[in-house]
C-alpha cells in the first residue's frame, strides 16, 4: 500500500541515486581495495599520500575507482533485465564530470556481463584465483570473487607495478570487493525505499 504514494522514477535516475547515496563509501572501499596491497600503507592522512609514496599515477587510482564503482553498480543491479540494468549504470557513470582515459562504458559493461555470467577467459595467473564466502544477497552471489579477477586482470595487471600483490592476497583483495558490493546493495534499498521504477 505504502508503495502507491513513491515517486516515479526511470532506471537512469535510480542507478544516478544509488551511486550518490553510495558514493562516500563505495569510493573508501576502492581506495582500501587498492591501497592496502601496498607494503607498510598508512592511510591515516588519506589514501592519495598512499598512492604517491608508492608510484602510484593518480590517473591510474581515477581508472581503477571508475572501473571499481561500475563493476559494484554492475553487480547489485544484475537482478534487473538488461536493458533495466544498462540503463541504471549508464545513468550512474555518465553522473560523473570526469572520464578517465581507458575507461569506456559500452566496452566494460559488456565485459562485466560476460564476467558475471561467468564466461569470461581471464589471464592464467588469474584464473583459478578464488575466495572465500558468498553474497547470497546478490543474483550472484560470487559476484565479489568474479569482480576482483576481472579488475586484477583487466586493470590492475596492464597498468600497475605491484600486480603480484593483488594475486598473493586475494583472499584479502576479494573482501575489500565484496564490502564495496555490499555498500551498493544497502545504498540501493535505502533508495528503494524512497522511490520506486518506472
Amino acid at each position: 500500500m505504502f508503495g502507491l504514494f513513491k515517486k516515479s522514477i526511470p532506471p537512469s535516475d535510480f542507478g544516478l541515486a544509488v551511486l550518490r547515496y553510495a558514493d562516500d563509501f563505495l569510493t573508501n572501499d576502492g581506495c582500501r581495495s587498492l591501497g592496502a596491497r601496498f607494503p607498510d600503507y598508512n592511510a591515516s592522512k588519506g589514501w592519495l599520500p598512499v598512492f604517491e609514496a608508492n608510484g602510484l599515477p593518480l590517473a591510474q587510482a581515477k581508472l581503477y575507482l571508475r572501473y571499481f564503482s561500475h563493476a559494484a553498480l554492475q553487480s547489485v543491479f544484475k537482478a534487473y533485465q538488461l536493458s533495466e540494468r544498462r540503463s541504471m549504470v549508464s545513468g550512474a557513470i555518465h553522473g560523473i564530470k570526469e572520464t578517465p582515459e581507458g575507461y569506456e562504458f559500452g566496452r566494460v559493461f559488456e565485459e562485466l556481463e560476460a564476467v558475471l555470467n561467468d564466461q569470461r577467459q581471464f589471464n592464467p595467473r588469474v584464473a583459478n584465483l578464488n575466495a572465500s564466502g558468498r553474497l547470497d544477497y546478490l543474483a550472484v552471489p560470487t559476484a565479489h570473487v568474479l569482480v576482483s579477477k576481472y579488475l586484477i586482470d583487466r586493470v590492475i595487471l596492464p597498468n600497475m607495478t605491484h600486480g603480484e600483490a593483488f594475486i598473493a592476497d586475494f583472499e584479502g583483495f576479494s573482501g575489500a570487493v565484496a564490502s564495496g558490493l555490499g555498500v551498493t546493495y544497502r545504498a540501493m534499498n535505502s533508495v528503494l525505499s524512497q522511490v520506486k521504477l518506472s
